[in-house]
């Protein structure tokens, strides 16, 4: 069963590993990915360019089995807001999948990991949960 996916991502100094390695994890594991940002074109700390799909203000979790949010620099400005703190409360409300790579455990249907060499394992965590939960 292909699930969609937001993946929301600081238009700048998002951590390059955190969104291209669980985006390629989950894509190879047959998910649909969305990219989501404030602007149309992020540049990671590295140099990474990633074209958005959907801005952050638009995004509808209606549309999506789960959120993940991706860490960085630029990641405490994106987050710090309403229309985050709303995407997370929806998320929680609707029994979304709701993850955030940077710190590390499991609640439920809330995932986190502990930074870029964990983002193997946090893309798959993501996908066992989709596949084991009735979303």
């Amino acid at each position: 069963m292909k699930t969609n996916i937001a993946i929301i991502l600081a238009s700048k100094d998002f951590r390059d590993e955190e969104y291209f390695i669980t985006k390629e994890v989950l894509e190879k594991q047959e998910n649909k990915i969305k990219s989501v940002s404030n602007e149309k074109k992020a540049i990671g700390r590295f140099g990474g360019e990633v074209f958005t799909d959907i801005l952050i203000e638009e995004l509808d979790i209606d549309n999506f089995d789960a959120v993940v949010f991706v860490g960085g620099s630029g990641a405490i400005e994106l987050l710090d807001n309403d229309i985050s703190y709303s995407i997370c409360q929806k998320c929680v409300e609707k029994n979304k999948i709701l993850a955030a790579i940077c710190i590390s455990p499991v609640d439920g249907n809330i995932i986190t990991a502990n930074g870029p060499d964990a983002s193997e394992e946090f893309a798959l965590s993501i996908d066992k949960i989709l596949k084991t939960s009735n979303i």
